[in-house]
């Protein structure tokens, strides 16, 4: 059976005294306690009527909303009730699922807790005594309207098969799912390399067409046109912002490539001679995210980004980025490139 516990107000049923208590037990010093004691007793609360607070109104239990040390208390309170089922564990009655020599699954994060234990009727009666007892401890009170339990009863152990007669377990099925799923083309060029991971994340939304260019955002009813902010243009796609835009051509040209047609084929974009292949991708996610925030300030800000200011973003990126890289020759070839960048900067367009 598995069993989801509702807690009932839990930030605001906590027993101070037995907090206190559980502090104690697990080894916190006196003085951190007192400090505790402190913050809780001296949190007020005013009722809010047509916008006036009322009187204030002293707090003699639970913890103090939006304090950053809130959830860790609860989570020391509530592993209170892992202990206790633990300890009440028995072979015969309250078990685990399989294993009827371990006490049952108890998973918690903050005032969400899981339990999973084998069916039976006399479990459910121990665990509900369990449950009673700590809520009577802690002041953590049941909401069993909303705890919901998944009962079943089985008399032979869990004998579970996939597709092609393979026994179930999580790895099979995850390799099972993942049998069948396409590679994406860009997966490595994206994710090995040495650029922050902001710049991998918007690589990754740009070359799947999940970029929020206008043309995305006004099929999800956020913007009322897809006006290229920059051109003008009714219809600001990826390509658009990229390659199309003249001025993501003027970058283009002043940078001194020649990019493809597509955003897919930008990978395989013609380098001048002189330079190493060996960072380009790299290379190309900075010149991608530099001519993304221009077009951000220009949609935002409404500051028009010259080329040659774009270029300078690109060489300060660049000459960051570097110090991220490990292999000697990709150093080398990183220089290189800001070299010609630099270079490319006194061209007369």
């Amino acid at each position: 059976m598995v069993i989801k516990l509702d807690f009932s107000k839990a930030f605001d049923t906590l027993s101070w005294e037995s907090l206190h208590a559980i502090l104690h037990c697990r080894g916190f010093p006196p003085k951190f306690t007192a400090w505790i004691q402190d913050i809780l007793s001296t949190g007020k609360t005013a009722v809010m009527l047509n916008g006036i607070p009322g009187n204030w109104i002293n707090c003699k239990n639970g913890l103090r909303q939006g304090d950053p040390i809130s959830p860790y208390l609860s989570i020391i309170v509530a592993d209170l009730l892992q202990q206790m089922i633990t300890q009440h564990c028995d072979a015969r009655h309250l078990t685990h699922p399989l294993f009827t020599h371990l006490p049952p699954t108890v998973l918690q994060y903050a005032d969400d807790t899981l339990i999973i234990a084998k069916a039976s009727n006399d479990a459910a009666m121990q665990l509900k005594h369990i449950l009673q007892n700590f809520a009577m401890a802690t002041g953590l009170t049941i909401n069993y309207t909303k705890t919901t339990l998944d009962f079943q009863v089985s008399p032979g152990p869990d004998e579970r098969y996939l597709n092609g007669g393979l026994t179930f377990s999580t790895r099979a099925a995850y390799q099972l799912v993942m049998a069948d799923t396409d590679d994406d083309p860009h997966a490595i060029a994206i994710w090995s390399s040495c650029v922050p991971n902001r710049v991998k994340i918007f690589a990754w939304l740009l070359f799947r067409g999940r970029l929020n260019s206008k043309s995305n955002l006004i099929h999800k009813h956020i913007v009322p046109d897809a006006l290229c902010p920059r051109c003008g243009f009714d219809g600001e796609t990826a390509s658009h912002i990229f390659l199309d835009c003249p001025l993501a051509q003027r970058i283009w040209q002043r940078i001194g490539l020649s990019p493809p047609n597509s955003i897919d084929n930008l990978w395989d974009c013609r380098l001048p001679n002189q330079l190493d292949a060996l960072i380009w991708h790299s290379i190309l996610r900075i010149i991608l995210w530099k001519m993304w925030d221009s077009r951000n300030a220009m949609t935002f800000k409404q500051q028009n980004h010259h080329s040659i200011f774009t270029l300078k973003q690109i060489i300060d990126d660049l000459m960051l980025w570097t110090h991220r890289m490990k292999k000697p020759a990709h150093k080398q070839a990183a220089s290189s490139w800001r070299s010609y960048f630099l270079s490319r900067l006194h061209v007369l367009m």
